[in-house]
């Protein structure tokens, strides 16, 4: 199925299941958002990463998904989504 037009936001998107379900979706063909609340340097460059390899639009949006606001941020920073996908990315 391609997903080409789309973008897709994962919550707790850098490593994990989260990141598996964001490289499927660019796979796919989606634009894809990533999200963890870490905002470091290494996030940004695995967005770089995935949009190089997968040829899609890849950004990274840090947001704490335990505050609402913040979710609400993560949506409007990202402009928007077709696909959402709420992945509990927080090591317990």
């Amino acid at each position: 199925m391609s997903l080409e037009g789309k973008t897709a936001i994962v919550t707790g998107s850098t490593s994990g299941i989260g990141l598996g379900i964001i490289r499927g979706l660019a796979e796919s063909g989606a634009d894809v958002i990533l999200n963890s609340f870490t905002d470091t340097a290494q996030d940004y460059a695995l967005a770089e990463g995935i949009a190089k390899e997968f040829n899609v639009s890849a950004r990274y949006v840090s947001a704490d998904m335990r505050d609402g606001q913040a979710c609400g941020g993560v949506i409007a920073d990202g402009g928007g989504s077709e696909i959402m996908v709420n992945n509990d990315g927080e090591k317990h």
